[in-house]
């Protein structure tokens, strides 16, 4: 049962976290990332990443003595729910006693037919005197043949560290040994993205030698507009293999959540190929308050003479404007001024919808007031509810399970939605531990950005919220529940 590795190599080393990793808040737990690429031959192959933080493992003492710590790993690949494949190993460290700027980064290569997989990882601390002290994860990953006639781009990666090497190596690409960022995330100590992928294809779609544009363009994850001064592109010659690296300067980006997207272009301008990515950025780059207010008010706001309708107005725009948006309106709502806040709102929708913001506003104000009546709360506006948050963000769910009276069970919700921006097929569940006025709160989702709570079923059970944070277990329902259920099955 054991996989036959195509390539099978292990990359283990103990990096700093001014490499690996700027945002102490990943540093509890262990982060996985795998990732699609194709040999020579054009053969896919997966790369398989595990960044385990030292300060997770516990350590093998003899006395005053550290000897060194142990995991268990295993990777385990399913087919159509059938086990095709799975591989066991140790991975182990001698030495000093863990400190917080140290990580084992494990790199292994497996091939795989094409087709679609479950894939599981397990991660045991063989030293820790606790019997859960375990690490899980799990995703879905599709293992494509590659077209013989057409393009396609790899993994879109996030690097953490890049170098040049001379001589061969088993995990070099195209000359450079790279480490890879298992996580999405940047802030100001992480002020450059740079980026890797490959192109396979080009001249089969060109022909050898043919010109194309490679394109890095940076957009607004949720609205998809692009960001000013933010890409660039080069112009390349058509080969087999073309492999990409870029670096994007985020100092200047404001924080939100945002798509890198990279697309190969013919002589046409005809998109070819294209992958994305998305990540998060937390840096405290302010917006242009004076070039957002340099336009008229719109004809709909600069009649508007009562000052609580503009406040009501801009507070309304918390669950769709990105985080410097949300700081300048604070700014906006602080001033008191009704001429600046009716250019602030203009500013707003004329930079969201400058086709036709003043409809695109009233479809919106729609929107509010249905979330108002089916969501709202005692003594809170329904924008500054979880449900009324969601719905107004990513618009009404898909589908939507109701169960207000499960046996043993808070009531609770579990939405679905087909389509979310660059996402497929999320869920979000809310409950109700507290009772009375409509008071559901977001425990769990899928999607990108939002709440992660893995312990979900837990916490769905009257009186059984775990103390153990790191428990992985899922519960046994009570009788009549049906929340895993509905989960996996909508309807």
């Amino acid at each position: 049962m054991r996989q036959k590795v195509f390539f099978f190599f292990s990359t283990l080393a103990f990096l700093h976290s001014g490499v690996v990793l700027h945002i102490s808040g990943l540093l509890a737990q262990p982060l996985v990332d795998v990732a699609v690429f194709y040999d020579s031959q054009r053969q896919p192959y997966l790369e398989c990443r595990l960044w385990i933080p030292r300060t997770w493992l516990n350590s093998e003492k003899i006395g005053e003595k550290v000897l060194g710590q142990k995991a268990e790993v295993s990777w385990m690949f399913f087919k159509e729910g059938k086990l095709v494949s799975y591989d066991k190993y140790f991975l182990t460290s001698q030495g000093q006693e863990a400190d917080t700027q140290s990580a084992v980064l494990d790199i292994k290569r497996y091939a795989l037919p094409p087709g679609a997989y479950h894939v599981e990882l397990v991660v045991d601390d063989v030293f820790s005197k606790k019997d859960n002290a375990r690490f899980t994860w799990q995703d879905s990953v599709w293992v494509m043949v590659a077209d013989p006639k057409g393009c396609a781009f790899s993994h879109l990666d996030f690097l953490a560290d890049f170098r040049k090497v001379d001589h061969e190596h088993p995990m070099a690409r195209n000359g450079f040994l790279m480490t890879p960022q298992l996580h999405d995330i940047f802030d100001d100590d992480n002020k450059v993205l740079t980026f890797y992928t490959e192109l396979y294809g080009a001249d089969q779609a060109l022909g050898s030698g043919g010109k194309f544009l490679l394109r890095a363009t940076l957009k607004d994850f949720l609205t998809g507009r692009p960001i000013k001064n933010m890409g660039y592109q080069e112009v390349k010659e058509a080969a087999p293999v073309m492999p990409w690296m870029g670096r994007l300067n985020l100092s200047r980006l404001p924080a939100g959540h945002f798509l890198l997207e990279i697309e190969a272009l013919n002589r046409h301008n005809e998109t070819m190929a294209k992958v994305g990515r998305y990540f998060e950025h937390r840096g405290t780059a302010a917006l242009d308050l004076e070039q957002m207010m340099e336009a008229s008010p719109m004809a709909l706001f600069d009649k508007i003479n009562n000052p609580d309708t503009l406040v009501e107005y801009i507070r309304s725009l918390r669950p769709i404007a990105g985080p410097a948006e949300a700081r300048v309106a604070n700014n906006v709502l602080k001033s008191k001024d009704y001429q600046l806040m009716k250019r602030f709102l203009s500013a707003f929708w004329q930079a969201r919808h400058p086709e036709d913001p003043e409809s695109a506003f009233l479809e919106y104000r729609s929107r509010v007031t249905q979330a108002q009546i089916a969501f709202g709360r005692c003594k809170m506006r329904v924008y500054d509810t979880d449900r009324g948050r969601v719905f107004l963000q990513y618009g009404p769910p898909n589908h939507r399970a109701e169960r207000p009276m499960e046996p043993n069970t808070y009531p609770y919700e579990i939405w679905q939605y087909y389509d979310l921006p660059n996402q497929k097929n999320r869920f979000f569940v809310f409950y109700d531990y507290i009772g009375g006025c409509n008071t559901y709160e977001l425990l769990h989702s899928t999607a990108l950005s939002e709440r992660r709570n893995d312990q979900w079923q837990n916490w769905l059970q009257r009186g059984r919220r775990p103390i153990d944070i790191q428990a992985t277990q899922t519960p046994v329902q009570s009788y009549g529940g049906m929340a895993n259920d509905l989960f996996i099955n909508p309807r």
